[in-house]
């Protein structure tokens, strides 16, 4: 068998022989590369985000300004009366060997005082499509409940519930007209007074049968 290697020769390669797959020659590869689909070609969704919600931005529909809390001036029988009412309570927690209670009782007297003595700030409200803003504190719709009005003190309140410490909020219409705040809160919340709690039970009979200020 002669080895070709050595003597320069080339063995010829019979058609049997020829590789299965030619590598194409210049011209036939300018004329693949002119026949293969272009892929920038591939059309593209006009919007890959088509599918998720769209943010909606935030539209201020009312403002109004009100006190922080309800406020009136109050005389010397009031705190007379409520240092009395404290003073009773804490004896009695004395004698009972109770202290930590009476450190509670005086604190309650002392903010008694100051809520008495202080005038309240002026806060801005605002009701917007995201929910309402008391101050720079914005209450969600998704997190608010039932709400209603409540007269005291001959100011109007709104209390509405809140799935958040404390639960509930209270805020005063000031000259905001209920009408035109109903018209907002109605069309989201539902108008309705829930029962009265132990709490609220326990206040209004204070206020009914402790007579702690004249009128």
């Amino acid at each position: 068998m002669t080895d070709y290697r050595f003597q320069g020769v080339q063995p010829s390669v019979s058609p049997q022989q020829q590789p299965a797959n030619p590598q194409p020659t210049s011209a036939g590869r300018q004329q693949n590369v002119l026949t293969q689909p272009n892929p920038i070609d591939q059309t593209q969704p006009a919007d890959p985000f088509n599918h998720l919600p769209k943010p909606v931005p935030e539209q201020i529909l009312l403002t109004w300004q009100a006190p922080s809390r309800i406020f009136k001036k109050r005389s010397r029988q009031y705190f007379a009366t409520i240092v009395v009412i404290g003073l009773l309570i804490s004896l009695i927690l004395l004698f009972a060997g109770q202290f930590l209670p009476i450190a509670v009782v005086l604190s309650v007297v002392f903010l008694v005082y100051i809520l008495s003595t202080v005038p309240p700030s002026t806060v801005n409200h605002k009701i917007s499509n995201f929910g309402i803003w008391v101050e720079n504190n914005l209450y969600y719709w998704e997190e608010l409940g039932r709400y209603w009005y409540t007269e005291k003190l001959g100011q109007t309140l709104f209390n509405f519930e809140v799935a958040r410490f404390p639960g509930r909020i209270t805020i005063l219409l000031g000259e905001t007209s209920r009408d035109e705040l109903e018209s907002f809160l109605s069309q989201v919340l539902v108008n309705e007074k829930p029962a009265p709690t132990f709490f609220d039970k326990a206040a209004d009979w204070i206020e009914k049968n402790i007579p702690l200020d004249k009128e």
